[in-house]
């Protein structure tokens, strides 16, 4: 039997979260109030970053162990970036989105992404024991379907980041930024493991001892 009351409330709960614009699995504002936000930022003539953050394979990690396990990396990530922009000096002007799926957006002070980017790498891949379970996790990764239904060797779930920064590139609306930052993610998913591509310098992150390091390449 179903606990009517509970069901009401829990209908209800998404009601309000969809009625403020956000998504209704993490609870981050959606498209509307990411739109938004950079519109003003545009129009306000200041520069500022924006990051686009893509998960890695997750088709084939949601396929391989589950919706509900892929359910639970996007809510990690969410609350991942949710904590260090919140922990960051500049926290009242940074702003986390959720476009949709696994893509995340992240608007900072100029010059601010890169190093949050990189916090939230090192967090999300920080999980990836409990993510993956342990067997996997000493593997090194899992083997399951990919789009083409053939069977194929993935590594462990890392992230993709593209970031645009508007003192680097000439962005003059909200169509030629998102564009652009497409064009960014989508050179940083070129790349093996975790990476950010920031207007064109590849920045690789590489963890040694517990610390990040980044090596940049024009």
């Amino acid at each position: 039997m179903i606990d009517v009351n509970r069901f009401i409330k829990a209908m209800t709960d998404i009601q309000i979260v969809l009625a403020k614009g956000a998504n209704p699995l993490t609870g981050l504002p959606g498209n509307t109030s990411i739109e938004r936000k950079i519109c003003e930022r545009l129009d306000s003539n200041t520069h500022f970053d924006i990051a686009y953050i893509d998960i890695d394979n997750f088709k084939p990690f949601n396929d391989y162990y589950g919706f509900q396990k892929g359910d639970e990396v996007i809510k990690r990530l969410a609350e991942i970036m949710t904590a260090i922009t919140a922990a960051s000096p500049l926290a009242a002007t940074t702003f986390c989105g959720h476009i949709g799926g696994d893509d995340f957006i992240l608007i900072s002070e100029s010059l601010q992404a890169e190093q949050l980017s990189a916090q939230i790498i090192a967090a999300f891949e920080g999980e990836r024991l409990s993510l993956h379970g342990q067997r996997d996790h000493e593997d090194g990764g899992y083997r399951a379907f990919n789009r083409k239904g053939e069977l194929e060797s993935f590594p462990l779930i890392s992230l993709s980041v593209g970031i645009v920064n508007t003192s680097l590139s000439l962005v003059g609306s909200y169509a030629k930024l998102a564009s652009l930052s497409t064009e960014v993610k989508k050179a940083a998913k070129k790349k093996t493991g975790s990476s950010i591509v920031v207007d064109g310098r590849a920045a690789h992150y590489e963890q040694k001892q517990d610390l990040w390091h980044c090596t940049t390449a024009v």
